[in-house]
């Protein structure tokens, strides 16, 4: 409809009266309207679909916290581009692991933890944008692992962009209400003609970034022939174990530990040995931390523990007489086994074991990633009456502060400090004075390791140290 008013001369409101309307078009059925309602339903409900669809599939491939590509969607990319790509083109990926991320959420809480997770992408999308890396695509893959894919990258640019990487983060991430610096480690692996999928450059890019973290953290590792001869030697060590399991290759070697005043043997370390051909020359410092890599751990502690319990049956009446505290390592894997507890308490019912004659020992690193968990494990190990040691204290990062919060009666100061004494600085002599200071504050019995001369003894009994093991006194003995 059209209104002329160019012969209106007076500014004001009219009244306009429409007294007809004539619609041009054809007349069509009832039918017909429905059928063309339909289609239009139908074309609408189509395009929402796929709008829906599109923007669901978005969400499936992008982590909503950093907004980056998520593990599916650098998977579905890295799959689509390794099916496609030419001789000529390499696929690198660049794996990021933030260390020690859990001290973050610990110290802070998660919702900083997240906000540092962001930051830190942020830095690294800032990274890229800035040097121009326009063949180079960021996801995060799960926690604080993150995954750059490099197309066409030569090895003077890995190495470039590895150590880019590492100086970008010397500078400290800044929060809303604190900096907090963070380190990474980094493996790096390239495609080859053995790489077809995702899931296999992930594996060569993991591996060489847990190499990165073996050598010191806040490096990298380009994958290269001796990671994959180490690899394979530990897969094949792995099946060695678990036949030995199978087999019931091991036997145990008992190392006493003596009183400081009395030297007398008051309790026993027991010590896992290995007699199996498959695995001769490779020791227990080798195959327990592949035991664990390959959750073979959990069978080995469960036989190490039910091998003392019948050995203890077995001397019983000797043992009455003369009151020895048996010492088993466990994995800090046990401690977040929830049935670990349930079959300790078990075989101690089954081989009528007076539990205050067991003592478990943990090692101080383990505790680093303490957790509700673990604690509660520890509480409930103290329930049965067995005792609590930690092993190797002095190495990690526990405060003395922290100490109140472990139910543990013992504390096991590290061979590196006796070996130490010596020095000009004398830093591990007040170490030791510190720990055993402290111990004592909190009633904690100590036990010096690897004490291997007689003024080490003097001086660490000088301190008031409980109790002392090392070939000045014996070597483990079966």
């Amino acid at each position: 409809m059209e209104i002329n008013t160019e012969n209106l001369t007076v500014t004001g409101d009219y009244k306009i009266s429409v007294m007809g309307v004539v619609l041009n078009g054809k007349i069509i059925s009832e039918t017909d309207l429905y059928k063309v309602l339909l289609i239009i339903w139908l074309i609408c409900a189509v395009l929402l679909m796929t709008a829906q669809r599109n923007k669901l599939r978005i969400l499936s491939i992008t982590d909503p916290l950093t907004g980056l590509y998520n593990r599916r969607g650098i998977q579905l990319w890295t799959n689509k581009h390794l099916s496609s790509q030419s001789q000529s083109d390499k696929l690198t990926m660049i794996y990021i692991d933030i260390d020690d991320f859990k001290k973050v959420n610990d110290t802070y809480g998660h919702a900083i933890g997240d906000e540092l997770l962001s930051a830190f992408a942020d830095r690294v999308n800032l990274m890229i944008t800035r040097l121009k890396y326009r063949n180079m695509v960021f996801s995060r893959l799960s926690g604080d692992e993150f995954t750059l894919l490099y197309n066409n990258a030569k090895d003077e640019d890995l190495n470039i962009c590895a150590k880019k990487l590492l100086l970008e983060l010397k500078n400290p991430l800044q929060l809303r209400k604190q900096e907090i610096h963070v380190n990474v480690s980094i493996g790096i692996a390239q495609a080859d003609r053995d790489i077809s999928t995702f899931g296999d450059l992930l594996l060569r890019a993991d591996s060489a970034m847990y190499y990165a973290k073996k050598s010191g953290k806040s490096q990298y590792k380009i994958f290269d022939e001796s990671i994959s001869r180490d690899i394979l030697f530990r897969k094949q060590t792995a099946e060695k174990i678990k036949n030995a399991i199978i087999q019931d290759q091991f036997h145990l070697n008992f190392m006493p530990i003596i009183d400081s005043q009395t030297l007398e043997i008051v309790s026993v370390e027991l010590l896992i040995r290995c007699h199996a051909e498959s695995l001769k020359g490779i020791g227990p410092d080798v195959f327990i931390p592949i035991a664990e890599e390959y959750d073979l751990i959990k069978s080995i502690d469960l036989w190490v523990i039910e091998a003392c319990f019948k050995q203890i049956a077995k001397e019983r009446s000797l043992l009455e007489q003369r009151g020895i505290i048996f010492c088993i390592n466990i994995s800090a894997i046990e401690l977040h086994n929830r049935e670990f507890t349930k079959k300790l308490e078990t075989l101690i019912e089954l081989y009528q074991i007076e539990p205050g004659k067991i003592e478990l020992e943990i090692t101080e690193t383990s505790l680093v990633e303490t957790d509700d968990i673990s604690i509660q494990t520890l509480l409930d190990i103290r329930s049965l009456g067995v005792k609590l040691a930690l092993d190797d204290f002095g190495t990690g990062y526990t405060a003395f502060s922290q100490l109140i919060n472990y139910p543990v009666n013992c504390l096991k100061i590290d061979k590196s400090f006796i070996d130490g004494l010596n020095s000009h600085d004398g830093t591990q002599a007040t170490m030791i004075r510190a720990i055993i200071a402290i111990a004592k504050s909190y009633q904690l019995t100590t036990i010096a390791e690897g004490i291997e001369t007689a003024s080490q003894y003097e001086f660490l009994a000088s301190l008031g140290c409980d109790m002392m093991q090392g070939y000045l006194f014996a070597k483990p003995m079966p």
